[in-house]
């Protein structure tokens, strides 16, 4: 696992572990729920729409329009 990957992972586990100490029974429709990755893609992808700047940040281009 890469160095990025391991980050990624604990990261992940640090959120989850925040959000169960605060809603045990979200976490456990989390687990239960076997289509949350494709859920986290769709929401990552909306709230990237919802902003212009992550989109253009995500693609490298920090200061220029979407489409230009």
């Amino acid at each position: 696992m890469s160095r990025d990957d391991n980050a990624t992972t604990q990261g992940l586990i640090a959120f989850l572990q925040g959000y169960g100490k605060n809603n045990r029974d979200g976490l456990s429709a989390i687990a239960k729920f076997g289509a949350w990755p494709l859920l986290a893609a769709r929401e990552s992808e909306r709230s990237m729409v919802k902003s212009p700047r992550i989109i253009a940040a995500y693609r490298g281009a920090s200061h220029r329009p979407i489409g230009n």
